[in-house]
C-alpha cells in the first residue's frame, strides 16, 4: 500500500477514534481531551508491531538476517527518532533506486518515511550500513 495513503487512512482514523472517545458518555465533563489526543496518538503512531513486521518479512526474504541485537537497534532508532545519515552514493537499481534519490536527504526515520522510504528500505539500507546513526 503506498505510504501516503496508509497514512492518510490511520489520520482519519485517529480524528474518528478521538471525536467518538470525547463524546462517550464515561468521559464527558471530565477535562482528558489532551489525554484522550495523547494516547490515541501514541497507540497508533507506536512503530513497534509495524517494525516487528518488517524485519519478519526482511528476514524471510533474505539471507542475512537480522537478529535480535539489530532489531533492538532498529527499534531505538525509530522510537526516538535518532538522526542519522545516509550513504549518498546510490547503488540501488529499479523502484528501490528511486525512492533512495529521494530520501538519501533525510536526517531521520520520521524525514526518511516522510521522503518515500518504505520501512522494509529503511531496514535494508541499515542492514547494508548505508544508514550511519549519528547519536546512539
Amino acid at each position: 500500500m503506498d505510504f501516503n495513503i496508509e497514512q492518510n487512512i490511520v489520520n482519519a482514523l485517529k480524528k474518528k477514534l478521538i471525536k467518538n472517545l470525547k463524546q462517550d458518555k464515561e468521559f464527558m465533563g471530565l477535562d482528558i481531551d489532551e489525554l484522550i489526543v495523547s494516547s490515541v496518538n501514541k497507540i497508533c503512531d507506536n512503530d513497534l508491531g509495524d517494525i516487528d513486521y518488517e524485519i519478519n518479512k526482511f528476514n524471510k526474504n533474505n539471507e542475512d538476517k537480522i537478529v535480535s541485537e539489530e532489531k533492538n537497534i532498529l527499534k531505538r532508532i525509530i522510537n526516538l527518532n535518532l538522526p542519522i545519515e545516509i550513504e549518498k552514493e546510490n547503488n540501488k537499481r529499479g523502484n528501490s533506486g528511486v525512492r533512495y534519490e529521494k530520501y538519501k536527504i533525510a536526517t531521520n526515520h520520521k524525514e526518511y518515511l516522510e521522503l518515500g522510504g518504505l520501512p522494509v528500505d529503511f531496514i535494508y539500507d541499515y542492514k547494508k550500513g548505508f544508514i550511519k546513526v549519528l547519536n546512539i
